[in-house]
């Protein structure tokens, strides 16, 4: 495969590599298919690193057993059922969007469903959604989202749902338009929510990112998912040669001495 040929393609392998943590080699096998356009390398990269644990994804490992929302009733939704369901949220006087269910429908919607807005199953609703902004959803999503889960929310009987991956569709979304990266604030409140208590590395994995002050970049967001469903909790099984970000790099060094000396103390920080 033909090098870059000009100082703008050696920048981008440059900063693929260095946002990447990768050799040339993989920079510009990535990075030429696609015009050495680095945002578009870095996606399919992702799309790439998508590995499977055992034969379930690390999302399902994370998540696998859990239902949602409630009992198990399930009755196939019609969309004039699911219109006259939007139409119940949407609009709302204290909401400016209209044609919308804003962010004080969404606060009805999930008062009517009983669960607390930091609910991992909030986030498991958007996710169905796909919603493109935090507390709204369009009609287009909320038809989409009501197909996909192919049942229609009943507040005496809440519909069963079972849990499909959510981790990936929260970075985008919680992410502020135009922005590349995701506020720490927020990522620090979707690890709470999404990882609970399938990470013993959490309350160390924060410590570390707050003490670093910066937002969280999509590469950092998708590997801590992979990181966090691999490695043993003292990480001795930590390889500092793979293709892990630099962050995660520098997080293992400096958690590693702290997790031998505080013992299994360091989960109740």
């Amino acid at each position: 495969m033909p090098g870059p040929s000009s100082s703008a393609e050696r920048s981008a392998v440059k900063s693929f590599c260095d946002m990447m943590h990768t050799t040339e080699e993989v920079a510009i096998s990535c990075l030429s298919p696609v015009g050495y356009d680095v945002e578009e390398a870095i996606d399919n990269y992702y799309q790439s690193r998508n590995t499977t644990l055992g034969g379930t994804h690390w999302h399902d490992k994370l998540f696998e057993h859990e239902h949602l929302f409630g009992d198990q009733h399930q009755q196939r939704c019609d969309e004039t059922s699911v219109r006259n369901l939007f139409e119940r949220y949407a609009n709302d006087p204290l909401d400016s969007q209209p044609d919308r269910i804003g962010p004080h429908g969404v606060a009805r919607l999930l008062r009517d469903l009983s669960l607390d807005a930091e609910d991992r199953r909030v986030l498991v609703l958007a996710s169905k959604m796909e919603a493109q902004v935090m507390c709204e959803f369009s009609l287009p999503e909320w038809l989409k989202g009501m197909q996909t889960l192919n049942t229609i929310f009943r507040f005496t009987k809440n519909a069963i749902i079972s849990v499909q991956p959510v981790y990936q569709f929260a970075f985008g979304y919680g992410k502020k338009a135009g922005h590349r990266n995701l506020d720490l604030d927020i990522a620090l409140v979707y690890w709470r929510i999404l990882f609970q208590d399938q990470f013993p590395l959490l309350s160390l994995w924060e410590e570390f990112m707050t003490a670093q002050g910066k937002p969280v970049t999509r590469d950092t967001w998708n590997l801590l998912g992979e990181f966090a469903a691999t490695f043993s909790e003292d990480l001795s099984d930590y390889d500092e040669d793979g293709a892990w970000p630099v962050v995660l790099d520098k997080f293992v060094t400096w958690a590693r001495p702290r997790v031998s000396e505080m013992g299994s103390n360091y989960k109740n920080i």
